[in-house]
């Protein structure tokens, strides 16, 4: 079954297991369900332009888009034991992206009830959530970039229900690492004649595929090299086993269906010496470090994404968003507003990364900026402040308040761009900062404060650590649908409830986005 290494392919590959570095709570999170699992998406009104309520509608499907994808990966049988694809990558894996459509019950219990209240939502094959099959929709689309590869024919048969793609170390590589798929199987026979079949036949160009397999531990490990396919199926190591990458796992908190990890540092550690100079000028002269751990669970009424950073490095700027928690401007906003959003330290991030920028200023901004009458990089903390926060109603009026130590300067700022929009903008003082609007009532509403939407059920459920986050976006889907004017839309998603994203922290962050249900 395993075929001997290609002469070319005859090299050694090492790489050592990274060294060991020393919750979201809701009453309704049951259990835990993750999402690569995203199904195909509903039928969308088509416009000329994005713009006003179709931009609405496109937000609101997409986000609504998350709940299938949960809901379909979670109407599995009840098992959710065996083999992880961890447990047949090497311990020195240093990415790696994994979906298990065979969770843990807990999961697959909340993904059905998410299931329920959605009946009526057809895919692109026309069929509703509870009638599709998303093992079938997702893996298919996996395989569809080979040509003469059928993969209800040659895949499906064998095609177990975990699989994961990973980078190992390569020194064979021109790049350090070489990619790895590992996929579980319920046929190895079948497996091994449809890969067979699969490696025997040219690419467009008339080469031969690089298709080259092994097998470990009921998994088929599949890669550009069979030298590459060998090592990682006879490696005695584990992803599972490495201290960090298992660490880093279970900072997320619950079972994940689906799970996305990488140490970034480890990745530049194996670039070659003759690239590394153009890996780091892509983050600001900066060598990447750190690691992101990224999973999806679900609850009976929410599904979210949430993603950790390790002493994550990837820019030159020193100041960084939502670094700080926010001061509660949205919490404040009134209850009616379709959707909110805040975000503290921008003024100094732009300041700060203008810095960087400015040494090159490749697009020539410095200059267009002065003749503009800006000050570069002066006017960023005037405008941006130390927090910056937006809200939108149902009638499509946009506003802001912001917390700056300069206002006059912000409010003359806003005047010159006056001409650049048919929109009036309304500016006024409040205390440490100012309120600007293209509308005078809605300018007046966000002044007075005092408004209840940080206490709304839906605000709560969406954004449950609104408080200490730095970056806050809150969504009321059932305004958005509302916006669309599409009754079919408003009729299939009337449980859709908002959708929430927060981040907090510094080189340590930690981020999620949540799609709620009524």
């Amino acid at each position: 079954m395993n075929e001997p290494a290609h002469p070319d392919d005859a090299h050694p590959d090492d790489g050592q297991p990274a060294a060991a570095h020393p919750d979201d709570g809701q009453p309704h999170d049951v259990l835990s369900s993750d999402a690569f699992a995203a199904g195909p998406p509903p039928t969308l009104p088509t416009k000329r332009r994005p713009h006003g309520k179709a931009i609405v509608a496109v937000l609101a499907s997409t986000a609504l888009l998350l709940t299938a994808g949960a809901a379909y990966a979670g109407v599995q049988v009840m098992s959710g034991g065996g083999t992880q694809p961890e447990d047949v990558l090497p311990a020195n894996t240093v990415a790696f992206v994994k979906i298990d459509l065979d969770p843990a019950a807990g999961q697959k219990i909340a993904v059905a009830r998410l299931v329920d209240k959605f009946p009526k939502i057809k895919g692109a094959d026309g069929r509703t959530v509870d009638e599709g099959n998303v093992k079938d929709a997702l893996l298919a689309s996996l395989f569809s970039g080979t040509s003469d590869t059928s993969y209800a024919r040659d895949i499906k048969p064998w095609i177990g229900d975990r699989a994961a793609v990973a980078a190992v170390p390569s020194t064979s590589s021109p790049n350090g690492v070489a990619p790895v798929l590992a996929v579980a199987f319920t046929d190895e026979s079948k497996m091994s004649a449809a890969l067979t079949k699969a490696k025997a036949k040219k690419t467009a160009s008339g080469e031969p595929a690089r298709t080259h397999f092994a097998v470990r531990d009921g998994y088929v490990i599949i890669s550009d090299s069979q030298a590459v396919a060998d090592r990682v199926a006879h490696d005695t190591t584990k992803l599972s086993a490495n201290p960090v990458a298992a660490s880093d796992a279970k900072s997320l908190n619950g079972d994940q269906i689906a799970i996305a990890w990488a140490d970034l540092g480890a990745v530049y550690k194996l670039v070659p010496k003759d690239k590394k100079a153009g890996v780091a000028a892509q983050f600001g002269a900066v060598k990447p470090a750190g690691r992101v751990v990224v999973g999806v669970h679900a609850g009976s009424n929410y599904v979210e994404v949430k993603g950790r950073s390790h002493g994550l490095q990837v820019t030159a700027a020193k100041a960084r968003l939502g670094a700080t928690p926010g001061t509660g401007l949205v919490q404040s906003f009134p209850a009616d507003v379709l959707g909110a959003g805040s975000v503290t330290g921008m003024g100094a991030f732009l300041t700060d990364s203008w810095t960087e920028y400015a040494k090159h200023d490749t697009l020539n901004i410095g200059p267009q900026a002065t003749s503009a009458g800006l000050r570069i990089p002066a006017d960023f903390a005037a405008l941006f402040g130390t927090e910056t926060a937006f809200a939108a109603n149902a009638d499509q009026h946009f506003g802001v308040r912001v917390l700056t130590s300069d206002p006059a300067r912000a409010k003359t700022l806003l005047a010159l761009t006056d001409g650049l929009s048919t929109r009036h903008a309304t500016a006024l003082d409040v205390p440490g900062g100012y309120v600007a609007s293209d509308d005078a009532t809605f300018a007046e509403a966000l002044r007075a404060g005092g408004g209840t939407l940080g206490d709304s059920a839906q605000f709560k459920l969406a954004v449950p650590d609104a408080d200490k986050a730095g970056v806050l976006v809150y969504l009321d889907l059932a305004k958005a649908l509302a916006a669309t004017g599409d009754s079919t839309m408003q009729r299939d998603w009337a449980t859709a409830g908002s959708l929430g994203l927060t981040a907090t922290g510094g080189s340590d962050q930690t981020m999620t986005l949540r799609l709620t249900t009524r």
